[in-house]
């Protein structure tokens, strides 16, 4: 039995199935679609010219905008295009009372996660390039007035 458990559990990761409830991408974004003041990027208060980020709901995909200027690099804008056709949303209350959303783009191990408690956000982007090495970066937002 334990076997047969594990062997599902297995089975469903390769398949990249998430814990959660599966939501549509397209009520997702427009439930979202705003612009958000960005508290931190990476830990540290952004400038002003990177302070703010936005989700924008198009006809065939929506797009994330998490600006970042690395330390002695170039900014970078942060878009982050997701095709409706081709992205999966899985929502999951966590332990602590959040709410945590899993955007996984069509055939892309990548896990993007947008992590919602009392009107902060946390966006952990696990795979961002910064400047040829990839490491996590997380964006912490609220929804600006």
């Amino acid at each position: 039995m334990a076997q047969s458990i594990l062997f599902l559990v297995i089975l469903l990761s390769l398949q990249g199935a998430y814990a959660g409830v599966a939501v549509d991408p397209r009520e997702w974004a427009a439930e979202r679609q705003s612009t958000y003041c960005v508290e931190t990027a990476d830990g540290v208060q952004p400038k002003p010219e990177n302070a703010l980020a936005d989700v924008f709901a198009d006809s065939s995909e929506f797009i994330l905008t998490m600006p970042f200027c690395p330390a002695g690099g170039s900014c970078d804008p942060g878009y982050l295009y997701f095709p409706y056709a081709q992205t999966q949303v899985w929502r999951e209350t966590l332990a602590d009372g959040s709410v945590q959303d899993s955007l996984t783009q069509g055939g892309v191990p990548t896990r993007f996660t947008w992590t919602e408690r009392a009107g902060t956000v946390a966006f952990l982007n696990p795979e961002y390039n910064d400047l040829g090495t990839i490491r996590p970066l997380e964006h912490v937002l609220r929804r600006c007035p």
